[in-house]
């Protein structure tokens, strides 16, 4: 009995903890209307009711630019962590099942990614496209899916040769169900 009540009580405090916070991000529009960045209050109010984490040098309300910052992380972070799982799941499977040269290719190009620093690649993309946060999503998804297509190719390569696979052929699946499954 004791076990279950410390798991609703961290069940309780985790959804405190990351689901509060989470409510107020997606909900900042609804929660805080208008620009954060424009100065509504005097400068360096302390916290109170109508400023609950207070204002900056400028009186604007740090919970609302907190909020209103997190959408935009947590947009940029999804269009990252989307595009580097496509990327590595397209190109993890195409290496995985169609081996010789093809294979060989999408492994040197998984080295390449790994070997390139994000951060240099970052400021490159930021000196010639601007400082855009959808060109840094761009560059951070296209440096960041190796390491995932790595696992993803050796899964498929695992499965290419599995004995389920075999015995579909050997009764008479065609082999388009299962590219280059010879």
């Amino acid at each position: 009995m004791r076990c279950r009540a410390a798991a609703s009580v961290a069940r309780f405090l985790g959804l405190m903890v990351f689901g509060l916070p989470l409510m107020v991000v997606v909900a900042a529009p609804l929660v805080f209307p208008g620009d954060p960045r424009d100065a509504n209050a005097a400068a360096f109010l302390a916290p109170s009711l109508r400023h609950p984490m207070g204002t900056d040098d400028l009186g604007r309300d740090l919970l609302a630019s907190l909020a209103h910052g997190g959408q935009a992380s947590l947009l940029s972070g999804g269009l990252v962590a989307l595009g580097a799982t496509t990327l590595a799941i397209v190109l993890g499977v195409i290496a995985g099942l169609a081996g010789g040269t093809v294979d060989r290719v999408i492994v040197r190009l998984m080295d390449l990614s790994q070997i390139v620093p994000r951060f240099f690649l970052a400021l490159l993309a930021s000196a010639l496209l601007g400082p855009s946060w959808v060109a840094l999503a761009v560059i951070l998804a296209l440096t960041g899916w190796a390491a995932l297509a790595r696992q993803i190719r050796a899964e498929a390569r695992s499965l290419r040769h599995a004995a389920f696979v075999e015995a579909a052929l050997l009764l008479g699946a065609s082999p388009l169900r299962w590219p280059c499954a010879t």
